[in-house]
């Protein structure tokens, strides 16, 4: 076991999210890409609820600005939708184009 440095916890970066060899494929659930020791913190549901909203949002973003596939929806966008629901982000949120 290791510890997590800081604070405690940690993040899942946005590219975990994309399915490699898919333009527009979100992994909204457990089979997110990560280590077998990632794996076991965060299939846990309220982490697993926290990740499929994101994926939501990130499609719905997608859509939203007219973006060809998942690699073109920037992270900051995700975090500032997901604050604006009043979720626990961290990092840059810049309001994405439209809001």
């Amino acid at each position: 076991m290791q510890d997590i440095p800081g604070s405690g916890y940690y993040h899942l970066p946005y590219r975990s999210l994309r399915a490699g060899g898919f333009a527009n494929l979100l992994l909204g659930s457990r089979c997110l890409s990560g280590t077998h020791e990632a794996h076991s913190s965060y299939r846990v549901m309220c982490s697993i609820s926290a990740v499929g909203q994101a994926t939501g949002v990130a499609a719905e973003l997608m859509v939203r600005q007219q973006q060809p596939s998942t690699s073109a929806v920037r992270a900051s966008d995700i975090r500032w939708v997901l604050r604006k629901q009043n979720q626990f982000v961290e990092g840059d949120c810049t309001p994405p184009a439209g809001h």
